[in-house]
């Protein structure tokens, strides 16, 4: 990964997390800094592992051909390219990002939980699928590799097709120029989806051939299998019996081997299983209304049946209950005379359990009191947990403080910073150093609770007993701290410990980060001693307030001034978590006492870490 959260890109994006990647080229989630807009930055680079001339150069236009074309071909089905930019060795493409994940995705979660896609779910993706590409083929360009990766959905559930990097352009010509030589002695594509021309190495594919293609991902879609490791002429009905046989006549044209035999296009194939789902469709409701009113008939048949043994039951009924009647009151009367008997028997039971029950709930009470006056002598004996781990609380007294950045003062101040603001808070304590990985070990083992992910066999990393803990959850951050009698500490007590009452940039005053004062900007690549920078401690002596590891705080990420009554310290809230401090790979302007990010309760990254609180 080249790029860590929080990093800015081309001086207008923050990288907010990776995604993925491919053979040299990654794909990130950004915002842009002024639009406040997220979109999905695919970045190539030539410095990256492996990259030699030849296949920068290769790459480079693969680039630039999925740029063009994205740009071009306008379709709610293609995932459009916004921009294209180059700066030195550095290419990157912005395009929509799409929440929805990919097909391949969707389909390791059907084959994880052994269920199968909807038939109608299906269709309806091959048919959103086959209209991107129906707009390509329209323009003479051959996708070459639809496949599951490339198939992206959107917000609203939209599929898209993506990745036209590897597309074949118009004028005959298969721009085999672009491609490696493994690629030259083959058509491009992925093995598992390409159509038997592609196989055979035809020099110019027509759209039949992206047809096939979308026809063994139909396939994949319905039966949970690919359509090449199935032996030759076995039907898709044979694998999934619920299939509609309209669809199977489709999909036998859509793969059949000769590309003259196919339905042609993005547009015929699109058509084909609409109308064949509409005819299926019609079919089933004159099938229901068929059976309705032949359900119909049969009520009324029915209901003059009802009526005529319901007249002779009731004739019946009413003189089986004015026999039942007469022996219901004899019978009534008895039981009267018993349940009175049995009353007055039982009360004098009860009165006889109370008075046992009453004698016994005070000897417990004698018992229980006796045991928790032992338990809370017991008790005074125990330190806390968090004095019994070395947690040194630093008392931070009540009063205002300047919290947020005033951009007249502060160049690098964000929006969301602003307004700088006059925060009044109580006395609170602070911990003087984050919760370093010696610490989280006794939780851990005290409490099984699963250790960091980069812990080998649950053990702490060599000679970083006392580093800061990192790869650790918000919800890890807050069950550490009520283990220990302790809490996270809100965005403003955060702010205030790391800066005091003055408004300074840094923990330490004004002066520009550098190697005495704090570890950042990547020069050790890696966390530090939680005491190793006392010359960066705060106004309280706290340490480590900036860069080593991003901490945790309890707030919620919403926008100035900082109330703490306007719920952005619900504790119970499934969203963004404020993260403050900076870390080893963070930049100056990211270590500044009033700089805010941001994460889910879930993230953890191995320079995201925290500190303790204590209310007084």
């Amino acid at each position: 990964m080249s790029f860590q959260p929080g990093d800015i890109l081309l001086d207008k994006y923050r990288i907010d997390r990776f995604i993925g990647a491919g053979a040299f080229a990654e794909v990130y989630q950004a915002t842009h800094l002024k639009l406040h807009a997220v979109y999905a930055l695919k970045v190539l680079r030539r410095d990256e592992s492996g990259m030699g001339s030849s296949e920068y150069g290769r790459w480079v236009e693969r680039f630039r051909q999925e740029a063009r074309l994205g740009a071009g071909l306008k379709s709610a089905h293609i995932v459009p390219v916004y921009d294209y930019e180059e700066e030195n060795d550095l290419l990157v493409l912005r395009m929509d990002y799409l929440p929805g994940g990919s097909l391949a995705d969707r389909l390791q979660k059907l084959k994880d939980h052994q269920r199968q896609m909807p038939v109608d779910e299906a269709v309806r993706i091959a048919v959103e699928v086959a209209q991107g590409l129906a707009v390509m083929h329209d323009k003479d360009v051959v996708h070459r590799d639809v496949k599951p990766n490339n198939i992206l959905f959107a917000a609203d559930g939209r599929a898209l097709v993506a990745d036209l990097g590897l597309a074949q352009t118009p004028g005959g010509s298969s721009d085999r120029h672009l491609l490696s030589w493994y690629e030259v002695m083959s058509q491009p594509g992925t093995v598992e989806y390409k159509s038997p021309e592609q196989r055979n190495n035809v020099d110019h594919l027509t759209s039949a051939s992206d047809v096939h293609t979308l026809g063994a991902v139909l396939f994949e879609m319905l039966t949970g299998r690919l359509l090449r490791n199935v032996k030759p002429g076995t039907t898709v009905q044979s694998l999934r019996a619920d299939t509609p046989d309209w669809l199977a006549e489709v999909m036998g044209r859509m793969l059949a081997k000769v590309p003259e035999d196919r339905l042609w296009d993005g547009s015929e194939a699109a058509e084909a299983l609409r109308n064949g789902a509409g005819e299926a469709q019609r079919r089933e409701v004159e099938k229901r209304r068929e059976a309705e009113e032949a359900a119909a008939r049969k009520a009324v048949e029915e209901k003059a049946q009802r009526e005529a043994a319901e007249a002779a039951r009731k004739k019946a009924e009413e003189e089986e209950q004015q026999r039942k009647e007469a022996a219901a009151r004899k019978t009534a009367d008895e039981k009267a005379r018993r349940e009175a008997a049995r009353r007055k028997a039982e009360e004098e039971e009860q009165q006889r359990k109370e008075a046992a029950a009453r004698k016994t709930a005070e000897e417990k009470a004698r018992r229980e009191a006796e045991e928790a006056k032992w338990r809370a002598e017991e008790a005074k004996k125990q330190l806390p947990v968090w004095q019994q781990i070395g947690i040194e609380l630093v008392t931070i007294p009540a009063g205002e403080f300047l919290m947020g950045s005033d951009p007249n003062r502060d160049k690098d101040a964000f929006s969301d910073e602003q307004p700088q603001h006059r925060v009044k808070l109580a006395a609170y304590q602070l911990a003087k150093t984050p919760v370093t990985n010696r610490q989280y070990k006794a939780f851990a083992d005290a409490t099984a609770r699963e250790a960091p992910q980069h812990w080998q066999g649950g053990r702490i990393p060599a000679s970083k007993e006392g580093h800061p803990v990192v790869n650790v959850s918000w919800h890890d951050a807050v069950a550490f701290c009520q283990w220990a009698g302790l809490r996270l500490p809100s965005e403003a007590e955060w702010e205030k410990g790391a800066r005091g009452t003055d408004g300074r940039l840094y923990s330490w005053g004004y002066e520009a980060p550098d190697d005495l004062r704090c570890n950042f900007n990547n020069k050790v690549r890696d966390t530090t001693e939680v005491r190793k920078y006392p010359r960066g401690a705060s106004p309280y002596g706290l340490v480590d307030m900036a860069g080593n590891a991003w901490e945790w705080t309890s707030s919620l990420f919403k926008g100035y001034p900082y109330q703490v009554d306007d719920g952005r310290e619900d504790q119970t809230a499934d969203a963004s978590r404020v993260l403050r401090g900076g870390s080893w790979g963070s930049v100056s302007r990211n270590v500044r006492s009033a700089f805010r990010n941001w994460g889910f309760p879930d993230l953890r990254n191995d320079d995201l870490g925290f500190r303790c609180a204590r209310s007084l």
